[in-house]
């Protein structure tokens, strides 16, 4: 199973390598319009596109690297992503056991919308990526309530806002869990009210901000 696993993650992640290196398509060509035309600065990503095709972190990667770069460099981000995403599956696997994390591997790196997201310069592969990296973090912090999986969690929750607004779903989810698991598996129902706190109210604060900014 390791053999398969680390064959998986190899050959995945050229298949996504090569994938995204053929033409723009409609979508990423419309996010260049709207770039070219509305942004001059950094803060116009945000202010200036209240479009559902700005996909925050993307659109800023895209204008960063300006208006001649090749497809490829514009999807980088969406590639990395989704590599990343085969990585964090096999970590919240081997919480289990280390079969399941080999499992988790192979079937993330042979997974075709995985592979699709991960090449086109859209938010999808990015938002799947923070989704999972948020829920390893959560399940960690669970077990050892350490700053440093607090901290992983804040950033994924707010990364993950950014690549794509549809992170909204699995924020809910990941609250819905959280409430059930900490009030109940904590010896004391205020440690877990507590936690609660020191996880969800700094992204929160920051998602209003972000919301009245950039989205409303």
């Amino acid at each position: 199973m390791l053999a398969i696993a680390m064959a998986s993650f190899a050959v995945g992640t050229v298949v996504r390598v090569f994938a995204a290196q053929n033409d723009l398509w409609f979508d990423e060509v419309w996010t260049l319009e709207l770039l070219r035309e509305r942004v001059h600065s950094f803060g116009d990503v945000f202010n200036n596109i209240k479009h559902s095709n700005n996909h925050h972190l993307v659109s800023l990667w895209m204008w960063l690297v300006g208006q001649n770069a090749s497809a490829f460099v514009y999807r980088i981000p969406s590639v990395l992503a989704s590599i990343g995403t085969v990585a964090v599956a096999g970590f919240i696997g081997a919480r289990r056991s280390w079969l399941e994390a080999y499992s988790a591997v192979t079937l993330t790196s042979w997974s075709y919308l995985l592979i699709h997201y991960g090449t086109e310069a859209r938010g999808y592969s990015l938002a799947i990526f923070f989704s999972l990296l948020a829920w390893g973090a959560l399940q960690q912090f669970q077990e050892r309530r350490s700053w440093f999986w607090t901290i992983v969690f804040w950033s994924a929750v707010v990364l993950g806002f950014l690549a794509h607004l549809e992170f909204a779903v699995c924020f809910a989810g990941l609250m819905v869990w959280a409430l059930w698991r900490f009030v109940h598996d904590r010896s004391k129902w205020r440690e877990g009210v507590l936690d609660l706190l020191a996880l969800f109210t700094v992204p929160v604060v920051l998602l209003l901000a972000f919301y009245f900014v950039a989205v409303r």
